[in-house]
């Protein structure tokens, strides 16, 4: 697979002959520290996360200008590819999907890290129908208290960074993952995104774009009040009415 910052290979283990995947930095972002060094940090915090809901980083290799990370190879798709086939998904496998989520991110944030870089193709669906998160790499900047990765001109994090504008709350507060939780969810449902997708970065960064989510009942009416329930409450503008953590999102999906 590719993305903006690495490309991802499938491998085999010569010695123990374990399929792995391998995470590799491009070169244009591997030769200066700024931009690698989040790379290798999020390597390094993936070793330390062990949760059957979060991919695990089997080990990390950086020298020179060359910077990859071995992980669990997870046959499967990525929830935005995988929603997309299905066009939308029944509400008992959305929420059983969601809890995945909802105990791998449980598990991250009671250890003090947030995602900060939570969407759909940061999701995992394994073949045997299981949800795994994938990509904590902003999340290491936590550990120093550090903000520059989630800057505005990151488009990694513009819709955290919006958030942040619309609501006044930290990108790095464990109510903002939740909000992408709630988006994820409200994804899974009704196959369609509810924030706009837009690539104009001033437009994206609009409050306006939080305002405009159309109301999930109205993708599907006879969707229970309670799973329509979670998902507004998840993806409240007001933090204080948002779920607080990952952990009361799930007991409400339980």
């Amino acid at each position: 697979g590719a993305g903006t910052f690495a490309r991802v290979y499938r491998a085999v283990h010569r010695e123990t002959g374990q399929v792995v995947a391998v995470k590799v930095l491009r070169k244009r972002y591997s030769s200066k520290a700024p931009d690698y060094e989040p790379f290798v940090r999020e390597g390094e915090l993936g070793m330390t996360l062990r949760h059957p809901n979060i991919v695990p980083i089997y080990e990390v290799y950086s020298r020179d200008d060359t910077h990859f990370l071995v992980m669990e190879f997870v046959e499967g798709r990525n929830m935005r590819e995988f929603v997309k086939i299905r066009k939308k998904l029944e509400p008992v496998e959305a929420t059983r999907l969601m809890m995945d989520v909802a105990g791998g991110l449980r598990y991250a944030h009671e250890r003090g890290l947030t995602h900060r870089d939570l969407r759909a193709s940061n999701v995992l669906v394994s073949s045997r129908g299981r949800a795994k998160v994938v990509d904590f790499g902003l999340a290491a900047g936590d550990e120093e208290g550090k903000q520059d990765a989630g800057s505005e001109s990151n488009p990694r994090t513009i819709d955290y960074a919006a958030l942040e504008r619309a609501t006044g709350m930290r990108r790095d507060d464990a109510r903002s993952d939740v909000y992408f939780m709630g988006c994820i969810f409200y994804y899974m449902l009704t196959g369609e995104p509810p924030l706009p997708e837009i690539k104009d970065r001033t437009r994206r960064l609009a409050k306006s774009r939080f305002t405009q989510v159309t109301p999930i009942q109205e993708f599907d009416p006879t969707l229970s009040s309670a799973v329509a329930l979670v998902v507004n409450r998840a993806m409240d503008l007001d933090p204080e009415k948002r779920y607080q953590t990952p952990a009361a999102m799930l007991d409400d999906l339980a």
